[in-house]
Parts: structure tokens; C-alpha cells; sequence
């Protein structure tokens, strides 16, 4: 990972504040709340170096076998797991990109619903295989009923058949 001038504790609520609010305000705040004085290009940076550590972190977690990937060990035991897909049409650098969408609701036998969203700027293979993880860390292979949502893509369709096909 890169090294910033700064504490790693610094480093943790500049990420935090960067997740919440734009580069702008989160440097505003940083300075008025936390006494941290970056400028909105270290910012940048900064929050571009933990989102591709963690990105680093969760593929090391994936364990290729015979078929590609074993799913990730759910977190949860639902009684059912939805899966929502779309994409969007941002610009950015310069230029139009789609970024992919997802999100995964899960609710327990207990009644407690747990909600948990990607959002990536990548090609559709690495979609595929970080929802389908995401969905299996939230409980997709144990659920009851599963289903998958989305609109008349024919990418999202193709991504429900090829990663959710026992979601309806």
C-alpha cells in the first residue's frame, strides 16, 4: 500500500470522511473537526490507495477451485436474500462510463434486515464475481428464497443466469 505522510489513524478518518461527504467538504471537515490538514488531492489519493487495498484484499480472499471460485463463507443464515443489479451512466475523466450497481438485502429468521452495496467503475467480469461474492457473504447459497432484480438489460440478465441461477 502507499505510504502517505501521515498517521495511520489520520488515514482512517480521512477514509471515513471521504465516504461520507465530496472531496471538498470532507477537507473542510477534516480541518474543522479533526484538526487534519490534507488538501483534496492527497484525499484523493489517499482514498484511491484503501479502496485498492481493500479490493486487493477481498480477491486474495476468493480460493480458485476446479470451477472458478468457492463462494466466501456467509455472515448470516437469511430466510431470504435479494439481489439488486443496475448501471449507471456517470462522467468522469473526461469522458462517459458505466458504473455498476449492486445491492444485497438479506432478512434473518429473526426478522432483521441487513443491507450491504458495491458500486464499481470495472468490467463486467469483475462485477460478476464481486456481487456474487458480496451475495454469498450475505447468505445467497443458505437463503430460503432468493431473487435477483433488475430491469430488461441484457447484461443483467445474463449475470443473473451466469452467478444467481437459483434466485427467481
Amino acid at each position: 500500500m502507499a505510504c502517505f505522510p501521515i498517521t495511520p489513524e489520520a488515514g482512517r478518518i480521512v477514509a471515513d470522511e471521504t465516504a461520507e461527504r465530496s472531496y471538498e467538504l470532507a477537507v473542510a471537515h477534516l480541518r474543522k473537526s479533526h484538526a487534519i490538514f490534507v488538501g483534496k488531492e492527497l484525499a484523493i489519493r489517499m482514498t484511491g490507495a484503501v479502496g485498492q487495498y481493500w479490493l486487493e484484499q477481498d480477491r486474495e480472499a476468493l480460493t480458485p477451485n476446479g470451477l472458478g471460485f468457492a463462494p466466501p463463507a456467509a455472515t448470516l443464515r437469511p430466510k431470504t436474500c435479494l439481489v439488486f443489479a443496475d448501471g449507471v451512466m456517470i462522467h468522469t475523466d473526461g469522458a462517459w462510463h458505466e458504473a455498476r450497481v449492486g445491492t444485497v438485502r438479506s432478512q434473518t429468521h429473526d426478522g432483521k434486515h441487513h443491507k450491504s452495496s458495491i458500486a464499481r467503475l470495472c468490467s463486467l467480469d469483475d462485477f460478476k464475481l464481486d456481487l456474487w461474492r458480496k451475495a454469498h457473504q450475505m447468505g445467497y447459497g443458505q437463503a430460503e428464497i432468493s431473487a435477483f432484480i433488475a430491469d430488461g438489460s441484457h447484461w443483467l440478465w445474463n449475470l443473473a443466469q451466469d452467478r444467481f441461477g437459483r434466485a427467481v
